[in-house]
């Protein structure tokens, strides 16, 4: 089970053990001197497991959801990702956000 890193400092003397910790091709994307968060996220069908990692020094970030991750832009502010090639943004905890789950505002709006 993966430990979650809160804005962990990647270190020489880390790196092997987080990137055994992630354990999918997310690790491929940490290299010392980046500062990262992990977040064990589970989605549907059947509540599966699966990991979202920040790169907060690079401003990226990849969710991984049983294959390959997609890789997209982190903001900050908001804490959603907008991947690269779909555009569709996912939130810290791995929900897809739409335009519907919003008022008209720009606030969230949670079932």
């Amino acid at each position: 089970m993966i430990n979650n890193y809160e804005k962990e400092l990647v270190t020489e003397e880390n790196i092997e053990e987080i990137k055994e910790e992630i354990n999918c091709d997310q690790a491929n994307e940490i290299h010392v001197g980046d500062t990262i968060s992990t977040y064990a996220i589970f989605y549907q069908p059947g509540n599966q497991r699966g990991q979202l990692t920040i790169v907060h020094n690079e401003g990226r970030a990849g969710i991984h959801f049983g294959a390959d991750s997609d890789w997209g832009n982190w903001d900050e502010e908001s804490q959603w990702l907008t991947l690269d090639d779909q555009g569709q943004e996912y939130d810290i905890n791995g929900e897809w956000l739409n335009e519907c789950d919003f008022d008209d505002q720009g606030n969230r709006i949670d079932d």
